[in-house]
């Protein structure tokens, strides 16, 4: 993508990080070491590290564990090894490998500190491969090959944020926060290419940047 892109004019400064950006009448100058980069309009396609300059209020970082087990010879007491996920907050996860092994995870909690801290991948491992054993007696013995922990963001209304925002001018952010990333993805460049070609899209108001950041009233 990126060669076809190159082919078709685009310019790419890979490496480059961006220090800080200078907001014009009709372009965005953006600072990288001792050089400019000038744009038209800049998209920001960060993930959740933009929050580390744009805090979003209505989103929240949480730290998620994984563990993959062994590869275990007998999974006979799995029905059809289908995945099981809970409703429980905090929720366990578990699905199976063609090799045999067992992915077991969940146990998400607030970032302590907007990072994920080491130490808690020893605690929640443990927890994670007890859940193990309890949902399969049997395998009491199996142990954990490799563990680890990831950030995981969302939103209190469950949807991404996508468009511009007041005090970026001459930017569009691509904010798909939850377990849907990368459909959120492709509609934000379907809409950020059309409203950038000229093309009106006033559905991308759904995912405003300025929106409320409290969650809808729940209807009982």
């Amino acid at each position: 993508m990126v060669e076809h892109s190159v082919q078709q004019g685009a310019r790419v400064y890979e490496e480059s990080p961006i220090s800080g950006c200078e907001f014009t009448q009709d372009q965005v100058i953006c600072r990288c070491g001792q050089s400019q980069i000038t744009a038209k309009h800049v998209i920001f396609a960060t993930g959740y590290e933009t929050q580390q300059y744009k805090r979003e209020r209505g989103a929240e970082l949480t730290s998620s564990y994984v563990i993959v087990t062994e590869p275990l010879k007998d999974l006979q007491d799995w029905y059809e090894q289908c995945l099981i996920w809970e409703t429980a907050r905090p929720y366990h996860y578990l699905r199976t490998t063609r090799d045999g092994r067992i992915i077991a995870g969940g146990l998400d909690e607030p970032l302590p500190g907007g990072r994920l801290v080491e130490g808690r991948y020893l605690a929640k491992s443990k927890q994670l491969l007890d859940y193990v054993h309890q949902m399969f007696p049997r395998s009491t013995a199996l142990q954990a090959e490799y563990s680890w922990g990831a950030v995981f963001g969302h939103t209190h209304d469950g949807l991404p944020y996508i468009g511009t925002h007041p005090d970026y001018p001459h930017c569009y952010f691509l904010e798909g926060y939850g377990g849907n990333g990368t459909a959120c993805s492709t509609i934000a460049a379907e809409m950020i290419t059309d409203i950038i070609s000229g093309v009106e899209r006033p559905d991308i108001q759904m995912f405003s940047l300025t929106r409320s950041p409290h969650p809808p009233p729940k209807h009982h």
